[in-house]
């Protein structure tokens, strides 16, 4: 069993994550800060309403969501 995630979903599946469950508590996601897809992955670095950054991974081929903490990308 996978981790909880909630998204928007509108023109195709999962658009864009609204908020997650992370240790007892939900948070919501104030931020995407980057969107990307692998082979039957899809990802999204976020920042929460408490600026914590997290990784969002959807794997699509088993319908898992996984979180785990993350490290934002630094700015350019």
């Amino acid at each position: 069993m996978g981790d909880q995630v909630e998204t928007y979903s509108g023109h195709r599946l999962h658009v864009r994550p609204q908020r997650f469950y992370w240790e007892g508590a939900w948070r919501l996601v104030a931020q995407v800060a980057a969107q990307w897809r692998t082979p039957q992955v899809l990802h999204f670095l976020v920042q929460d309403e408490n600026q914590q950054w997290f990784h969002l991974e959807y794997q699509d081929h088993v319908d898992v969501w996984q979180v785990r903490p993350a490290r934002p990308q630094p700015s350019r």
